[in-house]
């Protein structure tokens, strides 16, 4: 059975409702396990009545169970839930799981990319174009792709034969509970050398729809990024939207001026 994760507190209960409904429109038998935070049960309930109607496979954990005894910087604004994912091979016994962001919707079958083969993967995801300022400062190199985290497909067999979770844990711990780049900073850095690449339509960001692709490598100062044609397919046949807080209004506030 194919398992997708999402990680939130209440600040993104709406979001997830709405991220997990469009997941199950095309993808009805997928189980889809949530990792909450200090939600409510009346919260809870208000889930459940609203993803119930499209799928009764629904787990919902708590994050700790996950976390567990973590330390993370006090200085940090960020949700502590975005660590949830590099923690997955300890919680499931799957072989891989998708893991999505609550502001993404999906739009389309997925399919594919449940069946990519992750022989020699640990972790894949669509291209951020970065600098190879942003690599050095994670240990990467020139040829490393640096991947957006916040819809990641994980090979979790590979990830507990390497004890990928426990080396994660110790570079937080080696970063004082305060990696670069946080979550996504962490993954590159422990997976680089094993990350596979997918197209631009699984994970659609602003960037790729506000500026071209020469103005993207430009602005980034970047060595390789999507070619212009991928590029354009996403925009017109994206299998999922990320509404990054970036360039555009996102849906929950008025007015939203995404495309």
């Amino acid at each position: 059975m194919t398992e997708v994760v999402y990680a939130f507190n209440e600040n993104y209960l709406e979001q997830t409702i709405i991220s997990v409904i469009s997941l199950l429109q095309y993808n009805p038998t997928v189980k889809v396990h949530l990792l909450e935070d200090q939600i409510t049960p009346q919260k809870l309930d208000l889930f459940y009545e609203k993803v119930c109607a499209f799928s009764e496979n629904i787990n919902i954990i708590s994050i700790e169970q996950v976390l567990g005894n973590l330390e993370l910087s006090e200085k940090d604004r960020h949700p502590k839930t975005i660590y949830a994912k590099l923690f997955l091979a300890d919680l499931l016994s799957c072989e891989k799981v998708l893991y999505i962001d609550s502001d993404i919707v999906v739009n389309g079958a997925l399919d594919e990319l449940f069946e990519r083969d992750m022989e020699n993967e640990l972790a894949a995801g669509v291209i951020m174009p970065y600098s190879q300022q942003i690599k050095r400062k994670l240990d990467l190199s020139m040829e490393d792709s640096y991947i957006c985290d916040g819809m990641v497909l994980l090979n979790l067999d590979e990830w507990r034969k390497q004890h990928i979770s426990e080396v994660c844990r110790k570079y937080i711990a080696e970063c004082e509970g305060e990696p670069y780049m946080l979550s996504e900073g962490v993954l590159n850095h422990v997976c680089r050398g094993k990350i596979g690449v997918l197209e631009p339509s699984y994970n659609l960001m602003p960037s790729m729809i506000f500026f071209q692709r020469e103005q993207i490598i430009s602005m980034n100062q970047c060595d390789w990024y999507y070619s212009s044609e991928q590029l354009e397919q996403a925009k017109a046949a994206p299998k999922m939207i990320h509404f990054m807080k970036e360039l555009y209004n996102r849906p929950w506030f008025e007015p939203c001026d995404h495309p």
